[in-house]
């Protein structure tokens, strides 16, 4: 049976993250792309195995290079102009976990 999860992907508790969501929403649909950083670099497939265990879904992460060339060389980074937020992966994991505890 499929789960349905629900990610908080703006965290607007920060100034940083509050900001950026301000500055998006007095853009509109046209506005420019808005880039929001934790402060540490983390692989996605460690992340995906982390998220999971942390909500109690026992899954087995594979990392999969990824297919294209500019992928691999850095296109999924941030580009200069990102905005950093304090807050890291790790904090921001355990508040989604508690979250997801409180809809199940």
């Amino acid at each position: 049976m499929p789960h349905i999860v629900v990610l908080s992907i703006l965290n607007v508790t920060t100034p940083v993250a509050r900001d950026a969501l301000v500055e998006a929403v007095e853009a509109g649909p046209g506005g420019p792309r808005i880039e929001l950083a934790g402060p540490q670099p983390h692989r996605a497939d460690q992340m995906a195995a982390a998220y999971a265990d942390a909500i109690g879904h026992k899954v087995r992460v594979i990392p999969m290079p990824f297919p294209s060339r500019a992928f691999r060389e850095g296109a999924m980074l941030p580009g200069p102009a990102v905005r950093v937020d304090e807050r890291c992966f790790e904090d921001w994991l355990r508040d989604e976990a508690l979250a997801q505890r409180r809809l199940a």
